[in-house]
């Protein structure tokens, strides 16, 4: 005789949407999200045991200790409600880019178009003042396709690794960084985009 065991997972979310979110199921994969749903709802079905979600108060970490004594909160939702925040928060850190290169991309966004339109100009001007001017079009095989990040990302490496430069972690003093082993160059990591 086998042993049936029920394991009930207790999750909070302190996003009242998704809470009611099980409630709108149709509604809410057919929205503007219903990519995010979908994989949402995907996950739950694939759930073998019993699943608690339910609402819970979110970013009271500096009343914590006085809404769990009040009742107002469980110290289990207080202290994962604020974990999940931190996490949030430095994935956020970690994935955003840096000002300058949001700047300078915007610069080099903007130089492109500009360019873009001088060239339409030009071209409009050479048809109309040389009647049935030829129209130069992007060749139809481009020798050189556009690189994927990953792609330039390992041939940077590549070539940094092939000239003998190798970077690893090093203290330096009370602070961390990388170091290249080779020339002995060290940036701490809050230099790390120099």
């Amino acid at each position: 005789m086998g042993v049936c065991v029920c394991v009930c997972a207790r999750l909070g979310v302190d996003a009242s949407y998704v809470t009611n979110g099980l409630y709108n199921r149709a509604r809410l994969e057919k929205g503007p999200n219903g990519d995010l749903w979908g994989l949402f709802f995907g996950v739950f079905n694939l759930r073998a045991g019993e699943i608690d979600l339910h609402k819970v108060s979110s970013h009271i970490e500096d009343i914590g200790v006085r809404a769990v004594m009040d009742g107002f909160a469980e110290l289990v939702d207080t202290i994962g409600n604020a974990l999940a925040n931190e996490a949030a928060e430095l994935t956020g850190k970690l994935l955003r880019p840096p000002q300058d290169a949001i700047k300078e991309a915007d610069r080099i966004e903007a130089m492109a178009f500009n360019v873009c339109v001088r060239l339409g100009m030009v071209q409009a001007r050479i048809c109309e003042v040389l009647g049935n001017a030829p129209i130069h079009e992007t060749p139809a095989n481009d020798t050189h396709p556009p690189i994927e990040a990953d792609e330039a990302l390992t041939a940077l490496i590549s070539d940094v690794r092939n000239s003998g430069h190798t970077l690893v972690r090093r203290f330096r003093g009370k602070f961390l960084g990388l170091a290249c082993e080779r020339c002995q160059l060290f940036r701490r990591n809050a230099e790390f985009n120099k």
